[in-house]
């Protein structure tokens, strides 16, 4: 598995959802590569544009197997990446 940071992806321009575990279930959060959270229609409002994801940016190792499922499972993200954040980029 890849680990990546944040500056890896405003890096490389692409924004991504960062997925956490809370109260058993998975939870993603829509970032613009600028580092701002994007609102519901994934629009940044520091960059006054839409964002398409398709990358998912794991908090931990434990979570990527779910993510990875996720992807396998559900023809909606089958073009989506998944990437372990690195261990000094969390929380």
């Amino acid at each position: 598995m890849q680990e990546v940071t944040k500056e890896d992806m405003k890096q490389n321009e692409t924004s991504y959802f960062l997925a956490s575990w809370e109260d058993n279930q998975l939870v993603l959060e829509p970032y613009c590569f600028c580092g701002e959270m994007l609102e519901e229609n994934f629009f940044c409002p520091r960059c006054r544009e839409n964002r398409a994801i398709d990358v998912i940016l794991c908090r931990e190792f434990k979570i990527v197997g779910i993510v990875e499922k996720f992807i396998h499972g559900n023809p909606q993200f089958k073009d989506f990446r998944a990437y372990l954040l690195k261990a000094s980029q969390n929380p």
